[in-house]
Order: structure tokens, then C-alpha cells, then sequence
């Protein structure tokens, strides 16, 4: 059992393990290093490296494979990210795409533009270039089944508390 019990380096009572995060590294070496979630990753090589110790991080950067990947140039273009924060970054993306066509939905209704339009090459190029999340906007039939609906019951919810209390005449030819 001992052999799994960690003993912590102490010195006037207080451990100095994990003082630093990994931010504090990254802003340290901000050429070499970057942080995501709480891990430290280095650019050149694209590993993360622990950050609780300085002496780690300068051993990796005195290592031959992090000279070498320095000396080629090798400054990769994609970072590396935490899987939480990929699909943190995915469902903020999907929630705008979709507040930006419930908006598209809702002006055309508004202003008595059939949904059709949509699917016109001029509006198309138009969205593409002068609207943020402008081609997030579907064809006119998946905007009518997944769209319409939702804003049809918020229109009709809004009808009816406008409506409460008052009389109301209905004519039916």
C-alpha cells in the first residue's frame, strides 16, 4: 500500500508543487508553449508537457527533438486542442448557425417573403458575403420542416398572451 501513497516535497509546511498553471507556463514561454483546458502543449513538437515543474519544461526545451523540430522550422498550423474544448467550440458554432437561420426564418415571415427565395443564387452569393453565418441558411424545405415550426409556436404563443382578456370575433366564411 505505501508504494502507491505519494510523499510531497515540503518545505516550511507547504508543498510548491502546483503554484504555477499551466497559463502561467504558456505567458512564461509564450514562443514555445500554449495552454488549452488546463494542459500545456509546445508548439514546435505538439506534445503536451507537464507544467507543475520548471525544470520539466526547460528539459524539453534543451531536448535534441524540440531543437530539431525548432531548427526545421517546424511551427505547426493546426494547434492541438482538449476534446472538451473541440466540442465546446462545435456546439457554440452549431447554436449561432441555428440562431442565425431561426433569425432568416423569422424576418421573411415578417416581412411576407416566401421561403423559396432562399434558394435564389443572387440571395445565396448575397448571405455568403455580406451575412456573419450567412451560409449556415439551408434550402427552403429544411428551413420550412426544421425552422417554421418552432417559430409558428412562438408567434402563436405570442398571439395568445397578447390576446388574453380581450374579446375576440371569430368570422368564418
Amino acid at each position: 500500500m505505501d508504494t502507491f501513497v505519494k510523499s510531497k516535497h515540503v518545505s516550511g509546511g507547504k508543498s510548491n508543487l502546483g503554484n504555477k498553471t499551466a497559463a502561467d507556463r504558456a505567458r512564461e514561454y509564450p514562443r514555445d508553449l500554449y495552454e488549452d483546458e488546463g494542459k500545456q502543449f509546445c508548439r514546435p513538437c505538439n506534445v503536451v508537457i507537464a507544467h507543475q515543474r520548471k525544470s520539466t519544461i526547460d528539459d524539453h526545451l534543451k531536448c535534441n527533438s524540440h531543437l530539431r523540430n525548432i531548427a526545421k522550422g517546424k511551427e505547426t498550423a493546426v494547434r492541438q486542442t482538449t476534446l472538451t474544448s473541440s466540442f465546446q467550440r462545435s456546439t457554440e458554432s452549431r447554436q449561432d448557425r441555428a440562431a442565425t437561420c431561426h433569425a432568416w426564418v423569422e424576418m421573411c415571415s415578417k416581412a411576407n417573403i416566401p421561403l423559396e427565395k432562399s434558394d435564389n443564387p443572387a440571395v445565396k452569393d448575397f448571405l455568403l458575403t455580406h451575412v456573419r453565418n450567412g451560409g449556415a441558411i439551408p434550402c427552403a424545405d429544411r428551413l420550412r420542416r426544421a425552422y417554421l415550426p418552432d417559430y409558428y409556436a412562438s408567434e402563436k404563443q405570442r398571439l395568445k398572451e397578447m390576446l388574453v382578456g380581450k374579446p375576440v370575433a371569430v368570422i368564418v366564411d
